[in-house]
């Protein structure tokens, strides 16, 4: 189906800009009416329309999968559009500037369909690439895994005495020790106790909840020792206190899950797509290297002023 629209695409084009360009030929560079083997119907403006023109409208209905229609409307519709185009002109449209460009644009873009539709090798991709592109980008295919975890936290200046310190630790292990006599799961973390005893802004209110941190990340918030204290831990143990220049801490692990890998199967018609892209890419590519070396390109620079 997409192929028939973009053939369908490429016959409007070109239609189009038959008509606006050369589609209705112009008496001044046609032999008389009279001389003529081509059958003319009508004249509009400074243009003819001819049999050629009727069948090359037949043709593009066909092709777009519209039903013919009889020749007297046919005509119509053609001597219409001749007429718009003709005025278009005399507004001077065909001078603007974005007119133009659009023009440009639409010849381009029957290039590149037409180049399409020769190779329809383009729109394919072996199972070997796909299998290749998919090793290849395996990285891009995984999830890491990842830690869960929750804390406690009580901040302490280390220029405090060594018994105030040891008081927040204690304070630290009462709470775990009451934590163990609520016989709270793992997955609830130190529930209401995190509010009470934790000074941790972001979690406390969490029941100390940090939330799933991926494996390989370091740059947490939490102190590196804290996290790596954690990971090490089996699901729903705790730490013992773990004493820093800015507090004491306990974390527990909340939950662990492995990393996973996205089977071929799931991923492929992304790959394949990507792959497609890829192609068409080098061939715009080649078709503006193509034409850089088929036209006569001759580079105009203005003379500096050098006063």
């Amino acid at each position: 189906m997409s192929n028939i629209i973009s053939q369908a695409g490429v016959a409007i084009v070109l239609y189009i800009l038959a008509v606006g360009f050369s589609g209705c030929s112009k008496p001044q560079q046609s032999e008389s009416a009279e001389d003529s083997t081509v059958q003319v119907y009508a004249v509009v403006g400074s243009r003819m329309i001819t049999e050629v023109d009727l069948e090359r409208e037949y043709a593009r209905r066909e092709l777009i999968g519209l039903a013919k229609l009889a020749e007297e409307e046919t005509l119509e519709k053609l001597i219409e559009r001749a007429a718009l185009v003709e005025y278009a002109r005399d507004l001077g449209l065909g001078d603007d500037p974005v007119v133009a460009h659009r023009l440009d644009s639409l010849l381009i873009h029957a290039l590149r369909q037409r180049s399409k539709g020769s190779d329809p090798a383009l729109e394919q991709v072996s199972e070997d690439a796909v299998t290749a592109a998919y090793r290849e980008r395996l990285d891009d295919f995984t999830r890491p895994g990842a830690t869960r975890l929750a804390v406690l936290f009580i901040e302490v200046s280390n220029k405090l005495s060594h018994s105030q310190q040891n008081e927040a630790e204690e304070r630290l292990r009462e709470a775990v020790s009451l934590l163990e006599s609520q016989g709270l799961s793992a997955s609830q973390g130190f529930g209401r106790i995190a509010s009470e005893y934790s000074d941790e802004q972001l979690s406390r209110y969490r029941g100390g909840d940090v939330g799933w941190i991926p494996d390989p990340m370091t740059n947490h918030r939490l102190p590196s020792v804290v996290l790596e204290a954690g990971r090490g831990l089996d699901v729903g143990a705790t730490s013992d206190v773990i004493t820093l220049e800015n507090g004491c801490w306990i974390v527990m692990k909340t939950g662990s899950r492995p990393s996973t890998v996205r089977p071929l199967e799931a991923v492929d018609d992304l790959i394949r797509n990507e792959l497609i892209a890829r192609k068409k890419a080098e061939r715009q590519t080649a078709h503006l290297a193509d034409a850089l070396s088929a036209v006569t390109i001759q580079r105009i620079l203005a003379d500096s002023d050098d006063s």
